[in-house]
């Protein structure tokens, strides 16, 4: 979370019940990029196995924050 809104990324993050975990982000082309590499590698206890990226109407994401959905 702090890392999205470092680089100035809006959207979210949720844990879903299967385990794995659900990313949406806003930003510039070049900001996604930087996002998704960081996303595929994770945070040091996780294990990233697959990512799937699809494109999500901008409308449905708040640019001005980056938060943890419960």
């Amino acid at each position: 979370m702090d890392r999205a809104r470092s680089l100035g990324v809006g959207g979210w993050a949720r844990n879903l019940p299967d385990g794995s975990v659900e990313v949406v982000g806003l930003a510039t082309a070049e900001t996604v990029e930087v996002f998704e590499a960081l996303v595929r590698r994770g945070p040091p206890a996780a294990e990233v196995t697959a990512i799937t990226v699809e494109d999500v109407p901008h409308e449905h994401v708040d640019s001005k924050s980056f938060i943890i959905k419960r």
